[in-house]
């Protein structure tokens, strides 16, 4: 599992577990190493373009755009988790 924890202001704690069954070990070893190596590849490549992406929601220049189609759940908790602490939406 991969969190992603707010820690402050454009800050995160990134916590990822990897479960594998203790019996499997010996057996999938080297596919374990492969990958630990693939998970850390793409967590270094996300969080660069994660890190990109909010340098440019500072900038002067940005605008809001159009949400996508698989954006609307998440726009319904965030205004959801809003009004339950009181805040308008």
């Amino acid at each position: 599992s991969v969190r992603v924890i707010p820690t402050g202001l454009g800050f995160i704690r990134l916590s990822i577990v990897l479960l594998f069954p203790v019996s499997s070990m010996d057996a999938v070893l080297e596919l374990f190493y492969l990958m630990i190596v693939f998970a850390r590849q793409v967590v270094k490549e996300d969080g660069r373009a994660c890190e990109l992406n909010q340098q440019g929601l500072k900038s002067i220049r940005h605008q809001q755009g159009v949400l996508l189609p698989q954006e609307y759940d998440v726009l319904a908790f965030d205004n959801w988790v809003r009004e339950c602490l009181g805040e308008s939406v």
